[in-house]
C-alpha cells in the first residue's frame, strides 16, 4: 500500500510494483522535463534510477551522418596511404643516391648531388 497520497507519486509507483511494501513509506521525485526519475521506498533509504530515451527522432540523422563519416574517411586514408608510399620512395631513392664525402676537401664531382659528410666544418 502507498502511504504518499500525491497523484503523480501513486501513478509513478503504479508502473513499478515491486517498489510498493506493505506499510512502508514511499515518495517519488520527478524532474522537470528530464525523464529519468528516482525511487525510494521505506525507512531503509533503497532507491531505484530509472532513466529513459531523451532523444526522439534523431536516429536517422545520426545514421545518416554516420554513413557521411565513413564515405568521406574511405578516401582521406586511401591518400594518406598513398602520401606515405610517396614518401618512403623518395627516402629509398635518397639512400640510394647518396654519396659519402670529405668535408676538409670538396671536389667538383659532387656538385649538385646529396652528399653525406662527418667532421668539422667551417666557412671562410
Amino acid at each position: 500500500m502507498v502511504a504518499n497520497t500525491d497523484y503523480k507519486s501513486s501513478l509513478a509507483l503504479d508502473a513499478y510494483p515491486e517498489l510498493q511494501e506493505d506499510g512502508a513509506r514511499a515518495s517519488v521525485s520527478l524532474k522537470g522535463r528530464s525523464s529519468s526519475r528516482t525511487t525510494s521506498t521505506g525507512s531503509g533509504g533503497s532507491s531505484v534510477r530509472v532513466r529513459g530515451n531523451n532523444k526522439k527522432g534523431w536516429g536517422f540523422s545520426e545514421a545518416l551522418f554516420g554513413i557521411v563519416l565513413i564515405w568521406t574517411a574511405i578516401p582521406m586514408i586511401w591518400m594518406n596511404e598513398r602520401k606515405d608510399v610517396k614518401m618512403y620512395k623518395v627516402i629509398t631513392k635518397g639512400r640510394r643516391a647518396v654519396v659519402e664525402a670529405d668535408c676538409q676537401e670538396p671536389t667538383e664531382e659532387f656538385m649538385m648531388k646529396l652528399v653525406h659528410v662527418m667532421g668539422e666544418t667551417t666557412t671562410e
